[in-house]
């Protein structure tokens, strides 16, 4: 033993003391390599974890996007450089007293969606958010929050990734690429395809078929090509075809007069007399009857029909606009659509796709459909959770984006909280 230091009797204990000098017992040579090997361990373990520190580090310093965390009493931890410059985070900056001060004119959003990360510990996304930021005017985010969660699942606050994309929303707007275009919402390349030839037609008398699925916007489109061009003050007649009976579309499209049939009590205008200098929009065109398809041909051909049960021509100058979720080719192999009068219709084709095949486009069209509740049901819900996302992301939207609409609402119903579970 020696003097003035205590008795170990074990090499466990002189390791842990970090000296060998203290063993004042025989240790067998096998005992003592094999502490030393544990030793030799635990020192490469505790270099690996500073090693991962040092690089979690780098990582943090040179992202560029916002790194910001939060304790679980909402109080600023940490942030980065790229919070700096995005966020206009400073060293002495408290995130709710400071940076979101009622006179700064900010929206707020990521705030809420933080608090409510700490509040839920789930994830949550804003997709394209203006900040509104008097310090920051024009500039435009995406942000992401998560829960943090130490190696034993602890909660210990949370993390707001912040992505600038003020840039690219500008660049969009340079190059003409647009998210909306009159009421429609989507900035995938089918639709920048789409707003590129509805410019073309606007301002032509063409005859445009509009074909595709139930509820993917075939009416919108119809009136942004009216709407765009030169007959926009002029009247856009919308007809229904199979919402009207086959008896009587016939009257509706072209009028009638008194004593044309039991119920002509009195003349009537058709909907093409009062769609002229205008444009007409033929909703489910493929519904109509082979009769009410010949005198449709002439209308087209000559821009001149007469009135049920008169023999007086009637001359308009009516833009016509068709919309079809039906295969018209199928319904000619089977004789019930006339081919000329699909040829007159088809002089140009849009093509719309179904929800399924731009999900890019998802994201914009649940902010423009929770923009719009909040304002209809006078609410502040100002997100959805990231699994709520994924889920929408993953569905294939049979009822396409009317479907959507439907579901965001029923959520806006049931929502009593500023997120949608």
């Amino acid at each position: 033993m020696i003097t003035g230091y205590p008795e170990i009797e074990t090499a466990t204990e002189a390791v842990r003391l970090g000296s060998f000098d203290y063993i004042t017992k025989p240790v067998r040579k096998d005992a003592l390599l094999q502490v030393v090997n544990a030793a030799l361990s635990h020192k490469s373990l505790v270099d690996e974890k500073e090693k991962y520190r040092m690089h979690l580090e780098a990582i943090f310093r040179s992202a560029k996007f916002g790194i910001i965390t939060v304790d679980a009493q909402m109080r600023l931890v940490r942030f980065n450089g790229a919070a700096t410059k995005i966020c206009g985070f400073v060293d002495t900056t408290k995130l709710e007293d400071d940076f979101y001060s009622d006179d700064s004119q900010c929206s707020k959003r990521c705030l809420f969606t933080l608090r409510e990360t700490i509040e839920t510990k789930k994830s949550y996304d804003i997709y394209r958010l203006e900040c509104k930021h008097k310090l920051k005017s024009g500039q435009v985010v995406n942000i992401t929050t998560y829960p943090m969660l130490d190696e034993q699942k602890g909660f210990n606050g949370g993390v707001m990734i912040v992505q600038d994309e003020s840039s690219l929303a500008e660049l969009e707007k340079q190059i003409g690429k647009s998210s909306k275009y009159y009421k429609i919402i989507g900035q995938s390349e089918r639709m920048q395809q789409i707003y590129s030839l509805i410019e073309t037609l606007s301002n032509l008398k063409t005859t445009v078929l509009i074909t595709e699925e139930n509820g993917t916007g075939k009416e919108l489109i119809a009136e942004a090509i009216h709407f765009r061009g030169q007959r926009s003050n002029k009247p856009l007649v919308k007809v229904n075809c199979s919402a009207i009976s086959e008896h009587l579309l016939e009257s509706e499209l072209f009028g009638h007069v008194k004593g044309a049939f039991t119920d002509a009590i009195s003349d009537s205008i058709g909907r093409f007399q009062r769609a002229d200098c205008g444009t007409i929009f033929l909703d489910e065109i493929g519904d109509i009857t082979t009769a009410t398809q010949l005198k449709l041909m002439r209308v087209l051909q000559e821009m001149e029909f007469e009135k049920v049960g008169s023999s007086t021509p009637i001359k308009v100058d009516v833009r016509v606009i068709a919309a079809t979720n039906q295969c018209l080719k199928d319904k000619i192999k089977r004789g019930q659509f006339r081919m000329d009068l699909y040829y007159r219709l088809r002089v140009v084709e849009i093509n719309l796709p179904p929800l399924r095949d731009r999900k890019e486009d998802i994201p914009l069209l649940v902010e423009h459909f929770m923009a719009k509740f909040n304002r209809d049901f006078k609410k502040e819900i100002h997100s959805i959770s990231t699994d709520v996302m994924k889920a929408f992301m993953h569905y294939s939207w049979p009822g396409n984006i009317r479907e959507m609409e439907h579901a965001i609402e029923h959520a806006f119903v049931l929502c009593n909280q500023r997120t949608i579970l």
